[in-house]
């Protein structure tokens, strides 16, 4: 209609066609680019729905208005009534608790038992106010346990667990958590859980790190340690839920002991299995199925005749003290501690002898180095960045290229359009022109139509199919990495864990759609300086100006930017944090010190402020000039074009068309300006999650499948946990056992049972010496021939999301449901299983949460 216009005389100007014509085709573009944005907002605001749902959900439980409730002074002896309480969990329809009533006086030590899954731990649930009842009445003190405060509640009860649960710090920082405690009440409150010893025989002591990147403790010196945790308030309630499970004989009848004096004068409820533990106690409950089945004393209860408590004394082979077995075997174990207690002794000598060798040999060199470059080669893994990414996939990459090149071709037709435009204002016999022009534009229409498409279809199936590729083959590789490999901080499983969740995305940007946008707009960009040159030698150096700044710029900001990330990486560990308070959150409700890690998470994220804005202003910078670089090439090229027609050296027509190049060669350079800031991140997290892949993790896990009869021998034994080279555990180690026979091994906690089993299991190498069965060395045996014949059942057992029978069967194949139930039967696991309702369909839930801890041990048998 424009031209028509022009030619017939309502409009004077052709310039005015051509603004005109400009700005609705501009504008409509910029219109179409506000669809992606638009998707993003809706993507937010669909996100933003689910987090407020979440921030605005009233728990059953509510701490919010936790300031209203009473408050228990603190020194205040409590009572404890439980009248007719029943409960169930919400995974499960058959109820755990049935009418459960008993009581505990002020100051009284009662003792609940009872086979596992009678709701032992689930009355220690429902006292801390973990979980609600669904009938009866809790009592404190005479009053509603509703009633109170839940947060302060929680600060006046001391909990130890039967899996006890520590978090990344210092011995320290694990026994303070935040609580205004000075160093004198910590190392009492260890010496009373019989820990200090073995803590001050670490090289740090209380300093020494805890966690992935720290040492490893055994379970009984973690669960002394929780035991200190809990003891240090000077709680007015205890609640030891089997909390001398883990520890050996010797150390269990010495915290036993310091337990007895701290629950003096306080409110305790013991839970245990091993009926040793409650001779002192006041009163003892058996439960049985939700319900008190008797009740009294210790003494009482022994000698009660076909009686419950009875029978179970009499199963796990207990007498009363005059028994004169008893009392012989209590001599022996006196006589033994006496000679542990030497030992120990002596072994305290060699840790400080072996510390201050330590410090000695940090004197020279740069030990830590080393053992970070041997650590590089034993845990070896892919090299390159993003360039090695695009050709380890290149056959996808290629066809994604081509897609993109056709979808480049829009601005070069449009370029041709504007020029023909031109000519047909310029000619009398425009109508031909015209419509060449015109129809070129509808062609631009549907090839964007079908390019848009074709890129973007391609660009998710490349994109999808190579981020299931790498994450398949980091699950792979992780899952076959040495247990060592986990404990190196940046390998930790919570940072294995952060990284594939948070880098694997990332890694996207070099091979979705942001890469095509690079691919079109850079096809594009060379295109139009090409055809610019052969318009007009002047505006094809400024467009090659043009993007030669923009290409130096991205290569300044990108190093700016990525010491900027770098900065923020090394101080960013909020993720990990998180995972670590989502795994442990139920310990940290217990011990009511969720403003501690509240704060640490704040403090986190303090850290993040500075290096972030750093990062976000040199992105801002970069995209801001890439936008400008269309207007600033539009001012050079027609400040010079002005100067080239008037001495002639270009025609009009000429220098308008290379002005169109230059001018959307400055709009390709902005387009692709949005992708380059997510290709600067994507850099390191190529190398982040290259990182995690093992490569020739097949050929190192192949090696001989011998037939085993079950002999074993450990010959010269040595070995030292990678976080601790310098302290051996096992040194010279010398024994064997032959087929069908059984081996006990015992000790305090620490002294290397556990490290047996591990080295046994290959999960670590030794330092030193051979470990064969049969005649066969392990460490030239295949790791799936090896744990196929070797079955382990530790002390923490391990469930997984899904059915019972699913977790029995987990790493069998063709195994019946009448094999399963006879596995559970010897393992005296069929009782409890078929009381369900679902029986070997019912889920466990996470980590086996809705069974008990003796039901889990069971399972895993």
């Amino acid at each position: 209609w424009g031209t028509v216009a022009y030619h017939d005389g309502p409009i004077a100007e052709p310039g005015t066609v051509l603004a005109v014509a400009n700005l609705i085709q501009f504008s409509s573009f910029l219109l179409g680019l506000l669809g992606p944005h638009m998707l993003a907002v809706l993507k937010a605001r669909s996100a933003a729905a689910i987090i407020y749902q979440i921030i605005d959900k009233v728990p059953e439980i509510d701490l919010s208005d936790d300031d209203s409730g009473i408050e228990v002074p603190a020194g205040t002896k409590c009572t404890i009534e439980f009248n007719a309480v029943e409960f169930s969990y919400k995974a499960r329809s058959t109820p755990v608790l049935r009418g459960l009533s008993w009581s505990v006086r002020a100051g009284e030590t009662v003792a609940l038992v009872g086979e596992s899954g009678c709701g032992k731990s689930t009355s220690i649930g429902l006292m801390t106010r973990m979980l609600q009842s669904s009938c009866g009445s809790i009592m404190l003190n005479g009053e509603p346990i509703e009633r109170y405060s839940v947060r302060k509640l929680r600060k006046m009860i001391g909990v130890v667990s039967q899996e006890p649960a520590l978090f990344h710090g210092t011995i320290r920082d694990n026994i303070r958590l935040g609580r205004r405690l000075k160093d004198e009440e910590i190392e009492r409150a260890a010496r009373i859980a019989n820990a200090h010893e073995f803590i001050v025989g670490l090289e740090k002591g209380y300093d020494t790190l805890l966690g992935p990147s720290g040492v490893a403790l055994s379970g009984g010196q973690k669960q002394r340690i929780a035991i200190a945790r809990a003891i240090i308030t000077d709680p007015s309630i205890l609640l030891l839920d089997e909390a001398t499970s883990a520890l050996d004989s010797k150390s269990e009848r010495i915290v036993q002991s310091a337990l007895q004096r701290a629950s003096a004068g306080r409110t305790t409820v013991v839970i245990a299995h091993r009926l040793s533990t409650i001779r002192d106690a006041t009163r003892v409950y058996v439960i049985r199925e939700g319900i008190v089945a008797e009740e009294g004393g210790y003494d009482e209860l022994r000698i009660k005749p076909d009686g419950v408590f009875a029978s179970m004394l009499h199963a796990q082979d207990i007498g009363g003290a005059s028994d004169p077995v008893k009392k012989q075997d209590n001599d022996a174990n006196n006589e033994w501690i006496e000679q542990q207690k030497e030992r120990i002794s002596a072994g305290l000598v060699r840790q400080r002898s072996i510390m201050s060798s330590t410090r000695s040999r940090r004197r020279v060199g740069s030990k830590a180095s080393q053992r970070e470059e041997e650590l590089e080669t034993e845990f070896p893994h892919m090299k390159g960045g993003v360039g090695s990414l695009l050709m380890k996939y290149k056959g996808l990459i290629i066809r994604q290229i081509l897609a993109a090149c056709f979808r480049g071709t829009e601005f070069i037709i449009l370029v041709f359009s504007c020029n023909i435009m031109y000519r047909s204002l310029n000619e009398d016999d425009y109508y031909t022109t015209m419509m060449i022009s015109n129809g070129l534009q509808l062609v631009i229409g549907i090839v964007c139509w079908v390019a848009i498409l074709l890129t973007r279809v391609t660009a998710a199936w490349v994109s999808e199919t190579i981020l299931v590729d790498l994450r398949v083959n980091c699950f792979t590789s992780i899952v076959h990495r040495p247990i060592a490999y986990f404990d190196r901080p940046q390998t930790s499983p919570a940072a294995c864990s952060v990284m594939i969740s948070q880098q694997v995305p990332l890694v996207s940007a070099p091979i979705d759609y942001r890469a095509s946008i690079v691919y079109e707009n850079g096809f594009t960009a060379i295109a139009l300086i090409i055809i610019c040159f052969c318009y007009s030698w002047a505006n094809g150096i400024i467009s090659l100006l043009v993007a030669s700044v923009f290409i130096t710029s991205f290569i300044a900001f990108e190093r700016l930017s990525q010491g900027a990330n770098d900065a923020l990486e090394a101080v960013d560990n909020s993720a990990e944090l998180a995972v670590e308070i989502f795994e442990n959150v139920k310990t940290i409700q217990i011990l009511a010190v969720e403003g501690y890690f509240m704060e640490k998470i704040k403090q986190t994220l303090e850290k993040r402020k500075e290096p972030m804005f750093r990062k976000t202003i040199y992105r801002a910078l970069f995209h801001a000039l890439s936008i400008a670089f269309s207007f600033f090439s539009n001012f050079l090229t027609s400040c010079l074009g002005s100067y080239l027609i008037y001495w002639g050296t270009n025609t009009p027509i000429d220098l308008y068309t290379s002005r169109i190049c230059v001018a959307l060669t400055g709009w390709a350079v902005m387009f692709m300006s949005g992708s380059f800031n997510d290709l600067i991140n994507s850099r390191e997290a190529v190398k982040k999650i290259f990182s995690l892949m093992d490569p020739g993790w097949a050929a190192r896990r192949e090696g001989e499948d011998p037939d085993l009869s079950g002999s074993v021998s450990f010959k010269n034994v040595s070995f030292a946990y990678p976080s601790r080279p310098a302290h051996t555990v096992a040194h010279d180690l010398n024994f064997g056992i032959k087929s069908g026979e059984s081996l006990a091994l015992v000790g305090p906690s620490g002294g290397g049972k556990s490290t047996v089993v591990n080295l046994l299991e290959r999960f670590y190498e030794p330092t030193r010496g051979q470990i064969n069965i049969d005649a066969s060395p392990i460490a030239r045996m295949s790791y799936q021939h090896l744990r196929a014949n070797v079955a382990l059942v530790g002390q923490e057992p391990v469930l997984f999301r899904g059915t019972i029978m699913d977790n029995i069967v987990m790493g069998t194949e063709d195994k019946s449901i009448d094999e399963v139930i006879e596995a559970c039967r010897l393992a005296n696991a069929t009782s409890f299983i078929e009381q369900f309702p679902l029986g070997y369909d019912t889920l466990v839930g996470a980590k086996g949460g809705s069974l008990s801890g003796g039901q889990k041990q069971r399972i895993a048998i």
